[in-house]
């Protein structure tokens, strides 16, 4: 019997180890997540604030300190957030939405006005998350202000997944935030034929052999499978150790812009195919006087091929050297606004020959401008 007994201490002596090693696991998991989530707050390009159960500020990020543009964080530590951040005009919603928090345990893109230390007002969207302690009771908040200008704003996490998207991003995407946050950003919103290429530069952020491009313009695909064009500028986001944790980007939505340029596009390739069926030289030029294009007239009349377009061509090649003092002269007053005066000249070909009689510079018959001349 007393076998029996010193086998069943023993055995309930180690599974109290075991039980042991396992809280000290958890624990140092859950310090290991503390220091994670320190860090993120730390580094996140937004202003963040983290607040307590009764309003008051317990810390805030750099970005914040930047927005209400303060120096030192001791200047708002300890103080309430409702009448030291908010508007006056702001602070009884703000009050309500203190109280909802702590029912319900976050808030989504609430409307709000800041107040910065200079008196400027600045309209945010706030957005709260819980911080629950080692119970599982509500502790203290992370709260997130995004400025309300109509601009996209995108955070993706190491694996690529949004985890953050503003008002403006959703609208731009399609779709409302829960349909939004969680999904893997590649799969869902980057067109099919751009994917493994973009894709392989994220992982290439991600692991810290490249460096983001500030500004980049790409399409997206929308929840509706509508492709748009977005103008980014991106940043790393890193733990206060130098670790990459993710992307943010801010965005503009630029598709009227590129449907606008493309249409522009093919306006021009249409007027030049029509200049190639006619029988007279018709020529772009810079206010350097530099050719930009040039008719198939102009490459047969005076002996230039597209190579020397392309290496660079001056409209003065194409004038004889006794007219160079005066075509200067005239390219001078056309670019002042002023009417030139003679503008025939002796033209000069490729092998030197000349003619003459060439009206190369007649502001009333090519369209002479002051961002260049045609």
């Amino acid at each position: 019997m007393k076998v029996e007994n010193h086998r069943e201490t023993e055995r309930l002596q180690d599974e109290l180890k075991r039980l042991r090693r396992r809280l000290a696991q958890a624990e140092s998991l859950v310090e290991q997540e503390r220091s994670r989530l320190k860090q993120y707050f730390e580094q996140i390009p937004l202003p963040a604030y983290n607040i307590s159960l009764d309003g008051t500020i317990l810390d805030l990020n750099r970005s914040a300190l930047e927005f209400l543009e303060y120096e030192n964080k001791q200047d708002l530590i300890g103080k309430p957030l409702l009448t030291t951040v908010y508007a006056p005009d702001s602070r009884s919603k703000a009050k309500i939405l203190l109280n909802r928090w702590k029912r319900e345990g976050s808030l989504r893109n609430e409307e709000l006005q800041v107040l910065t230390r200079e008196g400027e007002i600045r309209d945010v969207l706030l957005n709260v998350e819980m911080i629950l302690d080692q119970e599982g009771k509500l502790q203290h908040s992370i709260s997130v202000h995004l400025d309300m200008a109509g601009v996209i704003l995108l955070a993706l996490d190491k694996e690529g997944k949004v985890v953050l998207a503003n008002p403006k991003a959703c609208s731009v995407l399609g779709g409302e935030e829960g349909e939004i946050i969680g999904k893997d950003w590649f799969e869902s919103f980057i067109p099919e034929h751009e994917r493994r290429e973009v894709w392989r530069v994220f992982q290439q952020l991600m692991s810290g052999t490249v460096e983001p491009a500030e500004y980049v313009e790409n399409q997206v695909l929308t929840l509706g499978d509508n492709v748009r064009w977005v103008a980014w500028h991106n940043t790393l986001i890193k733990s206060g150790a130098g670790e990459i944790l993710g992307t943010f980007s801010s965005g503009e939505d630029i598709t009227e812009r590129r449907q606008t340029e493309q249409a522009l596009r093919e306006s021009e390739e249409r007027l030049r195919e029509l200049t190639d069926t006619l029988p007279q030289v018709v020529f772009e030029a810079d206010t350097r006087g530099t050719i930009t294009y040039a008719n198939r007239r102009a490459f047969e009349l005076f002996g230039y091929g597209e190579e020397e377009l392309q290496q660079g061509l001056n409209t003065l090649e194409m004038i004889a050297a006794q007219d160079h003092d005066r075509a200067k002269a005239n390219i001078g007053r056309v670019l002042k606004g002023d009417k030139p005066e003679s503008t025939e000249y002796m033209a000069r070909r490729k092998d030197g020959g000349t003619f003459s009689g060439y009206d190369l510079l007649d502001p009333h018959r090519t369209g002479w401008g002051r961002d260049g001349y045609a």
